[in-house]
């Protein structure tokens, strides 16, 4: 049988990134399709497939963001470290954030955060 091998052996790492990638790219292709088959639909969508496009399209555009944004950083950092400032120059001066929060729920937790989480200037 296979010979167990140390975790940090690199081609498992690949393969497993190489899986990973596939499994995403998967649900990427089931996203698209359900996204394009929600907008067959047209006036016909009901409130609830209104939502759930609305959702899908909110993630497929964060998810874009993200992998344009990984590869902006994880190419250069991978290779050279010092480079780190060249692409950083080109976006605005946010990019202390590690990530923005998932799409999902910017509506209504984030909100309950503000409001929650700090108060309100009029308190002494």
């Amino acid at each position: 049988g296979p010979r167990p091998q140390p975790p940090h052996n690199p081609w498992q790492r690949e393969e497993r990134e190489r899986q990973q990638e596939a499994r995403r790219a998967a649900n990427r292709a089931r996203r698209d399709a359900t996204i394009a088959q929600l907008l067959a639909l047209g006036a016909a969508r009901t409130p609830v497939q209104n939502q759930q496009l609305r959702a899908l399209q909110l993630e497929r555009d964060f998810e874009r963001r993200a992998t344009q944004h990984d590869q902006e950083e994880g190419t250069n950092t991978e290779l050279v470290d010092e480079e780190d400032d060249g692409p950083e120059s080109l976006e605005p001066p946010q990019s202390p954030q590690p990530a923005p929060p998932p799409p999902k729920s910017i509506l209504k937790t984030n909100r309950a955060d503000l409001t929650n989480g700090y108060t309100p200037t009029d308190n002494p």
